[in-house]
């Protein structure tokens, strides 16, 4: 049998959708009229645990101004350190995978910044023990382009027990065609 076929003519059915509660977020994702770019929706959630890290005074500052300002090593600590970020980030990710648990619920989209997919993705890996899909590495696992999906599947029996199976992926958006087995063959761990 062959996987299905996701392009920008394809939909997936997903259960829940969670979106970082910003007003670009849920414009970026163009969350409306039951639709999140490539995938059908029934409803989303916003929170502010899928913000991006927050920068304290230099927030909202264009980035050469902060690092006049602050310095080129400094601008990046005058907030939220990047721990803090994590645990937030992590807390919310084992609230929304209980909660997804619970409902008996199959696929579920969280829709936020690439540093926030970025370092998620390598905590998962690096200290949950997430294990990487075929042909992905550590090092792939950098900053996402924009409007990128990655996909992780985790076990509903442990949700410790995770696998990063696609990261960064545009291949949605264009002439690229991505293949996602139905058995989860083609990005198996």
């Amino acid at each position: 049998m062959k996987p299905p076929i996701i392009n920008k003519n394809h939909f997936i059915d997903v259960d829940d959708v969670t979106v970082e509660d910003l007003k670009n977020e849920g414009s970026d994702a163009n969350a409306k009229d039951g639709k999140v770019s490539v995938v059908k929706v029934p409803i989303f959630r916003k929170t502010p645990n899928l913000r991006e890290r927050q920068m304290g005074p230099a927030e909202g500052m264009y980035m050469k101004d902060a690092k006049v300002k602050y310095g080129e090593k400094n601008f990046k600590n005058q907030g939220e350190t990047k721990e803090h970020m994590l645990q937030r980030v992590y807390a919310e990710w084992e609230t929304i995978l209980k909660d997804s648990v619970s409902k008996n619920q199959k696929n579920v989209l969280l829709c936020t910044h690439g540093g926030v997919v970025g370092n998620l993705s390598n905590y998962l890996v690096s200290d949950v023990g997430y294990k990487l899909g075929n042909g992905l590495t550590v090092d792939d696992l950098k900053f996402p382009f924009s409007t990128s999906l990655s996909i992780v599947d985790v076990s509903k029996e442990d949700l410790k027990d995770g696998c990063i199976v696609m990261f960064g992926s545009t291949s949605h958006l264009g002439a690229e065609r991505l293949r996602v087995a139905a058995d989860g063959t083609a990005y198996s761990c």
